[in-house]
């Protein structure tokens, strides 16, 4: 079992790997451009002080997402599905397996997510959309990605959330923080759930 879970994250950090690769190739060097293009700007360090009250806003929001849209088709009942992919089907884990979790959930995931989604994606879909549009719609592609139907109502909210910060930030480095808080935590309550802390 714990073989099982080194080798799925394993297997998450080198696809995070070629992701950052891939922005880095097709929106950095091949535009010949910097790292700003992609969202590397300077911002309001108020950003970076509301960053955990738009975590906590989120999270919250997420909840309520997930009571209104996602448990009435449930039975009432709301299960993460990451839960068994973070522990590799384990009922807990250990200590050196938070600390690579939080590692490549609450560090690399942001930044690389962040990187495609808000740093190369939504500046094209701003070019030819309103902020609402670009935003709605960058939320919708992020949701998407996941590809885990039951969180798509809840990581919707949470792209709208991040592209609004990318818009009036100006910013991608606000997201990064922002989304890192996000993972984080949810990691954290997720290891404190399952070793017995929360019950």
């Amino acid at each position: 079992n714990e073989l099982r879970h080194t080798q799925a994250t394993a297997v998450e950090f080198l696809e995070h790997g070629v992701v950052a690769l891939a922005v880095y190739l097709f929106a950095v060097r091949r535009a010949q451009g910097d790292w700003s293009q992609l969202g590397f700007a300077a911002f309001g360090w108020n950003w970076i002080f509301m960053a955990p009250v738009i975590t906590l806003a989120m999270l919250l929001g997420m909840g309520l997402v997930n009571v209104l849209f996602v448990m009435p088709f449930t039975g009432g009942e709301f299960e993460n599905p990451q839960i068994e992919a973070l522990t590799g089907g384990g009922s807990s884990l250990s200590l050196t397996e938070l600390g690579a979790l939080l590692i490549l959930v609450a560090v690399i995931a942001p930044i690389v997510e962040e990187l495609f989604f808000r740093g190369m994606l939504y500046p094209v879909l701003r070019q030819r959309w309103s902020a609402i549009a670009a935003i709605v719609v960058n939320g919708f592609l992020f949701a998407l990605i996941h590809v885990i139907p039951i969180l798509l109502p809840g990581l919707f909210f949470v792209g709208i959330v991040l592209a609004w910060v990318r818009e009036r930030s100006g910013s991608v480095i606000p997201c990064m923080v922002i989304h890192a808080l996000q993972n984080g935590t949810v990691l954290l309550v997720i290891y404190a759930t399952l070793n017995g802390t929360l019950s």
